[in-house]
C-alpha cells in the first residue's frame, strides 16, 4: 500500500494550575486511542479519540494565559502532533478494514486541525481512490503536493519528523501522489488553471509554491516553479529580452522578459526559480483569500494580514515600485506601485 510511516507518539508534559486537568486528560485520551488501535477496537478508539479532541481545545483555551507564551506555542504544536498522528493512524486502520467512508471522516478530523500537514491530504486522496471517486482524489492528491511545496511553512510541518513520528516531505508525497494521478489518468501537475473547489476553469491564476496560470491568444499557458527552462520557452515562446538583472537572494540571474511575465531561472540546473506577473488579468490564490493585480495595497494587508513572516520593503525592480510586501512563509510577494496598487505579483522557491 502506499502508506505513511507511522512511528511513536512525541512526549510532551506541561505545567497547568492544579485545577487544569484537560491536558491529564488529552494525554491519557491519546495514548488509549493507540492502545485500542492496538487492540483493533476501532469504535472504541474513535470514541476516546473524540474525548482527546475535546480534551485538546480545552487545554489550547488554557494555553492562553500561559506565562511563557512561546513554550505554550510549542506544547501546542506537540499536542497538534499527537493528535493529528493517533487520528492518522486510526484512518489508516479504517482503511485497512475497507471502513473507507469513517477514515475520511477521521482524516478530516485531522484536517480541521492541522489543515496544512500533507500527508493527511494525501492519505484523502487515496481512500477516495478505493472509493472510486476520482475528481475527489485527484483534488486530495494536488492539495498535498501543493502543501508540501509551501516553502518556510515546512518548517512547521517537519516538527513531526524532527520528533522521530511522520516524515512528509516532497521526496516522500510527490512520487506517491505520481503514482495515484497516474492511475486516475490526471495530469501530474496541480492544474492552475482549475478552481479545484468547483472544476471550473479560472484563467489568469498564481498559485504561490507551484506557478501561474496564463492567457495567450485564447489559450491557457501554465508556467511551474522547477519547471526546465525549455519547456517554459517552448509554452511561451521567445521572450522579447533576456537579461542578467540581481536577483532577490543577491545573485545576479538570467530573466527572461515578456510583456505579462518575468521569469527567473538558476543557472546552475536551467529550472526556473522565480515569476513576476504583472498581467491585470492574474489573481493569487492565497489561503486567506484572493488578490489581484491592480487591487489596492489595503486590500492585501485587509486580506493577508501580517502572518506568515511578513516584511515590508523596497523591491527596487524599478522607479514606479513603491513598496514591497511579502509572505515568505508562502513564497509570494505584492509589489505596490506609487499609485497604491498592486503592480506585481512575485512567487518564488526557497529552497
Amino acid at each position: 500500500m502506499k502508506r505513511m510511516a507511522m512511528v511513536a507518539l512525541l512526549a510532551i508534559s506541561l505545567c497547568l494550575p492544579a485545577h487544569a486537568n484537560h491536558f491529564d486528560v488529552f494525554i491519557t485520551s491519546v495514548n488509549r486511542t493507540g492502545a485500542l488501535i492496538g487492540q483493533y477496537e476501532y469504535d472504541k478508539a474513535l470514541a476516546e479519540a473524540n474525548t482527546a479532541e475535546i480534551a485538546y481545545k480545552r487545554t489550547v483555551k488554557e494555553l492562553g494565559s500561559f506565562a511563557d507564551a512561546s513554550e505554550a506555542y510549542k506544547l501546542k504544536l506537540a499536542m497538534q502532533a499527537n493528535l493529528v498522528l493517533i487520528y492518522n493512524l486510526l484512518g489508516q486502520r479504517l482503511f485497512d478494514n475497507n471502513r473507507f467512508s469513517e477514515a475520511l471522516r477521521v482524516y478530516d478530523k485531522a484536517i480541521g486541525i492541522y489543515p496544512d500537514f500533507p500527508c493527511l491530504h494525501y492519505e484523502k486522496g487515496y481512500t477516495y481512490q478505493q472509493l472510486q471517486d476520482p475528481w475527489k482524489s485527484a483534488v486530495s492528491v494536488y492539495e498535498a503536493q501543493r502543501l508540501a511545496r509551501f516553502p518556510a511553512r515546512r518548517n512547521i510541518i517537519n516538527h513531526f519528523d524532527e520528533e522521530g513520528s511522520i516524515y512528509c516531505g516532497r521526496d516522500t508525497i510527490d512520487p506517491r501522489a505520481q503514482t495515484i494521478l497516474s492511475e486516475l489518468g490526471k495530469p501530474l501537475f496541480y492544474p492552475l488553471e482549475i478552481n479545484l473547489k468547483t472544476g471550473q476553469k479560472v484563467p489568469g491564476r498564481i498559485v504561490p509554491g507551484l506557478g501561474v496560470n496564463m492567457v495567450r491568444a485564447d489559450k491557457s499557458v501554465n508556467v511551474y516553479l522547477e519547471q526546465p527552462l525549455t519547456e517554459v520557452l517552448q509554452n511561451l515562446g521567445e521572450p522579447l529580452q533576456e537579461e542578467k538583472l540581481l536577483y532577490r537572494d543577491g545573485r545576479e540571474l538570467p530573466h527572461y522578459i515578456y510583456e505579462d511575465l518575468l521569469v527567473v531561472v538558476n543557472p546552475t540546473d536551467q529550472r526556473v526559480i522565480g515569476l513576476y506577473v504583472f498581467s491585470p488579468r492574474a489573481y493569487v490564490e492565497t489561503p486567506n483569500g484572493d488578490i489581484a493585480v491592480g487591487a489596492e495595497a489595503k486590500s492585501v494587508l485587509k486580506t493577508m494580514g501580517k502572518a506568515f513572516g511578513f516584511v515590508k520593503n523596497h523591491l527596487g525592480i524599478n522607479s514606479d515600485i513603491r513598496d514591497n510586501l511579502g509572505y515568505p512563509e508562502l513564497g509570494v510577494d505584492f509589489a505596490i506601485a506609487k499609485h497604491d496598487a498592486v503592480a506585481m505579483i512575485v512567487i518564488y522557491t526557497l529552497e
